[in-house]
C-alpha cells in the first residue's frame, strides 16, 4: 500500500510538471512583448554588448520612468533618467534576472543589432518570434524553481502535505502562470523571496554557523533580484531578531549573516552609486495615503482581509494554544511567521517608490506568503487526509483550482494582448526611410527590441528640437486604453436606441467604431490619414453611447494601474505616465512637444490601438509648399 501510494505521488507529480511547463512555454513564443518586457530585454542586449545593463541602446538614452530631473544642459532632451547611475549603469532593477536573460539570448544565437543608415527594420518575423521566447525563458526556470522552494518551505514550516499542495497551487494556478512566463523580475523575484525566507526561518528555529551563512547569501542573491523585496525581507528578518536574541550566540550569529549580505551588497551599491538617484526618486510615503489604497484597489481590500483572517486565526490559536495540543501548537509559530512575513508586505508599500506603484507589482510579493496560508488551510479541512496515501489534500487544491481559477488547466495565453504590434513592425518593414529619419514612440522599448531601429521615447524630448530638426520624424502611437468593441453591444445599444441593425450592419458598425478611436486621435492632432470613413448621421447617438462607455472604462482602467495615474488626465497612457511629476495637463493636446510637426502629417491606422504618424523633412515641406504657390502663381491665382 505504501509503495502503491509513493508511485501514485510520482506519477501525479510527473503531470503536473508537465502540465507546469505545457502552460507556460504556451506563452513564451508569443511576439508579444508589452513594453516592461521589451524593457528588460533592452538591458540584456546592453549586457551583451557591454558587460553591464547600461543607460544607452541603439546610441540613443533608455528612459523607463517618470520624468523627475531635468536636463538643462542638453540640447535634444528636457529631462533625463533617474534610475541609471552617474556611471552609466542601470540600478532600478535586479542584475540576476537581467543577466539570466542575456545568458539565455547568447546561447539561443541572439545577438544586438547597430541601426542601419538609411533605417530600416532589421528583425525578421522567426527573429522576433525567437527572441521572445528566449527572453521568457529564464522566467519559466524561475517559476519551476518558485514552485520547489514552496514545496521545500511548506514541509519545513509544516508538513510535506502542505508543501505539496502549496507547490501545486504555484505550478498551475493562472496568475502565477502569468507571472512566471514574462520576460521580467516577477519570477525570479518570487523564487528568491521563498529562499530568504525559507533560510530565515531555518536560522530563527536553530541558529548555526551553517545556517547564518546560508541566510546571508540568500538575502545576497534577493538583493540582486529585487530591491523592494529584498527590503521587505529585511523587515521580516528584524521582526525575528527578538526570537533570535534568545537563542545561545544567536545576535552574534546574525551579525554574521548580517556581514555575509553586507559585504557584496555594500560594494556593489559603492562601486555603481545606488543611492545617486534617490533624492530624485519620490517615495508613496510622501504623498499616498492608506484611504487612498483602500478606495481605489478591489485588490487592497482583498489582502487587507486575507490579512485580518489570518491574525485572527493567529489569534485564536495563541488564545486556545493549551487546548490545541502540541504538535498544533508548534503550526502557531509557522503561522505567526507567515502572519508577520504578509503584514510587512503591506506596510512595506509606503516605502515603495511612487514612479512605479502600481498594484500589480505592489501585492505580488504578498503571493508566497498567501500561497503556504492556503496551502495549510486547504491541508486542514480535507477528508481523509492521512489517507489514501495523503492524496486527498491534493485533489482538494485541484478541485479549488478548476472551481475558482475558471479551468485552470485548460488556461492558454491571453494572444490577443498585444498581437498587433507585429502588423506595426509588418507596415515599418514596408517603407523606406530616408537617412536622418528620427523615430518616435510612447511604446518605444517594444519597437526597439522587435525592429532593431533607434526608436527613442517622445516624452523627454524638447518641443524646440522636435520643431527645428530638418529631417523626416516617424512618430507610432500606443494607445493602450482603446479597446475592442464587442458586436453584441453593439446589437443591444442599437436597439434601445432604437436601431435594428442586421448582423452584417453590426458587424460593420462595430469597424466604424473601432476605427473612430484613432481617426478622433488623428484629427485632435491635426493630421491626416488616407482612408478617412465618415460614420453616418443616423449613428451619432451610438457613437455618443460608445464613446461614453470607453471614458468610464478609461478611467477605470487608469485607476486599476494604481496612484500613479491618481488624478491625472485619463489620455494618453504612457504619456502621462512619463509626465506624472512634471504637470501632464501642460504637455499633452495642443501643447504635445511633436504637435507643430503632426500638422499635416500621414497617419495610417494599423489598429484602434496603433497609429503611425509620418511627418516630413522641413525642407521638403517648404519646397512643397513653394512650388504649389508657384504653380498658382502661373495659372492666375494669387499666391
Amino acid at each position: 500500500m505504501r509503495l502503491r501510494g509513493s508511485l501514485i505521488r510520482i506519477l501525479l507529480v510527473g503531470i503536473v510538471l508537465w502540465f507546469a511547463i505545457s502552460l507556460r512555454a504556451d506563452r513564451l513564443y508569443q511576439p508579444d512583448f508589452f513594453t516592461d518586457e521589451a524593457e528588460s530585454t533592452t538591458n540584456a542586449f546592453g549586457i551583451l554588448e557591454h558587460g553591464l545593463p547600461v543607460d544607452h541602446y541603439h546610441g540613443l538614452p533608455i528612459f523607463e520612468s517618470p520624468l523627475t530631473q531635468t536636463w538643462p544642459e542638453h540640447p535634444e532632451y528636457e529631462f533625463r533618467e533617474t534610475v541609471y547611475s552617474r556611471q552609466g549603469v542601470g540600478l532600478a532593477h535586479g542584475w540576476i534576472p537581467l543577466y539570466a536573460i542575456a545568458a539565455s539570448l547568447r546561447l539561443g544565437d541572439v545577438q544586438p543589432v547597430v541601426p542601419s543608415q538609411p533605417p530600416r527594420v532589421l528583425r525578421s518575423g522567426a527573429e522576433i518570434r525567437r527572441i521572445s521566447f528566449l527572453a521568457r525563458l529564464p522566467s519559466l526556470c524561475f517559476g519551476l524553481l518558485f514552485a520547489v522552494l514552496l514545496y521545500i518551505a511548506g514541509r519545513t514550516l509544516f508538513d510535506h502535505a502542505v508543501g505539496s499542495v502549496a507547490a501545486l497551487l504555484a505550478a498551475l494556478a493562472s496568475s502565477i502562470v502569468a507571472i512566471t512566463s514574462q520576460a521580467r523580475y516577477y519570477s525570479a523575484t518570487l523564487a528568491f523571496a521563498t529562499l530568504a525566507a525559507l533560510a530565515l526561518w531555518c536560522f530563527v528555529r536553530r541558529p548555526r554557523l551553517r545556517s547564518a551563512i546560508f541566510l546571508g547569501l540568500a538575502f545576497a542573491i534577493l538583493f540582486f533580484t529585487h530591491l523592494s523585496a529584498c527590503l521587505v525581507s529585511s523587515a521580516l528578518a528584524v521582526s525575528c531578531l527578538p526570537s533570535v536574541m534568545r537563542k545561545r550566540h544567536g545576535l552574534r550569529l546574525a551579525f554574521v549573516a548580517g556581514l555575509v549580505f553586507a559585504l557584496p551588497a555594500g560594494c556593489w551599491v559603492v562601486r555603481f552609486g545606488l543611492l545617486d538617484g534617490l533624492g530624485w526618486t519620490p517615495m508613496a510615503l510622501s504623498s499616498l495615503r492608506l484611504e487612498d489604497l483602500l478606495r481605489t484597489s478591489s485588490q487592497a481590500w482583498g489582502w487587507t482581509a486575507f490579512l485580518g483572517g489570518h491574525l485572527l486565526v493567529v489569534t485564536g490559536l495563541c488564545v486556545a494554544r493549551r487546548q490545541i495540543g502540541l504538535r498544533r501548537y508548534r503550526r502557531l509559530f509557522a503561522h505567526s511567521f507567515l502572519a508577520r512575513w504578509v503584514a510587512v508586505s503591506v506596510i512595506s508599500v509606503f516605502a515603495h517608490p511612487l514612479v512605479s506603484l502600481f498594484w500589480g507589482r505592489v501585492f505580488w510579493t504578498l503571493i508566497p506568503p498567501a500561497i503556504l496560508i492556503v496551502a495549510a488551510a486547504i491541508v486542514a479541512v480535507a477528508p481523509g487526509r492521512n489517507k489514501w496515501g495523503g492524496l486527498s489534500p491534493l485533489m482538494l487544491a485541484l478541485a479549488l483550482l478548476l472551481v475558482s481559477d475558471g479551468g485552470n488547466l485548460f488556461f492558454r495565453a491571453d494572444v490577443g494582448r498585444n498581437a498587433e504590434v507585429l502588423q506595426v513592425v509588418d507596415s515599418l518593414r514596408d517603407r523606406k526611410f530616408e537617412a536622418g529619419t528620427r523615430f518616435y514612440a510612447n511604446n518605444h522599448h517594444t519597437l526597439g527590441v522587435y525592429t532593431g531601429l533607434p526608436v527613442q521615447a517622445l516624452a523627454p524630448v524638447r518641443k524646440s528640437f522636435l520643431e527645428s530638426y530638418p529631417g523626416p520624424i516617424v512618430y507610432i502611437e500606443y494607445d493602450p486604453l482603446a479597446f475592442f468593441v464587442n458586436t453584441t453591444w453593439i446589437v443591444l445599444k442599437s436597439r434601445s436606441l432604437g436601431l435594428s441593425p442586421s448582423t452584417a450592419e453590426a458587424v460593420n458598425w462595430t469597424r466604424l467604431l473601432e476605427n473612430e478611436i484613432p481617426r478622433r486621435r488623428i484629427q485632435d492632432l491635426g493630421a491626416v490619414t488616407d482612408t478617412p470613413e465618415a460614420i453616418p448621421a443616423h449613428l451619432e447617438p451610438l457613437v455618443a453611447a460608445f464613446f461614453e462607455m470607453r471614458r468610464e472604462r478609461v478611467v477605470e482602467l487608469a485607476s486599476s494601474f494604481g496612484p500613479v495615474f491618481h488624478g491625472q488626465p485619463a489620455r494618453n497612457l504612457f504619456l502621462v505616465y512619463f509626465y506624472r511629476f512634471v504637470d501632464p495637463e501642460s504637455r499633452l493636446g495642443v501643447n504635445l512637444n511633436l504637435r507643430g510637426r503632426l500638422e499635416g502629417a500621414r497617419a495610417t491606422i494599423i489598429s484602434p490601438r496603433w497609429v503611425v504618424y509620418s511627418c516630413p523633412a522641413l525642407d521638403r515641406g517648404k519646397g512643397a509648399r513653394e512650388s504649389q504657390d508657384m504653380e498658382e502663381t502661373d495659372d492666375g491665382g494669387s499666391p
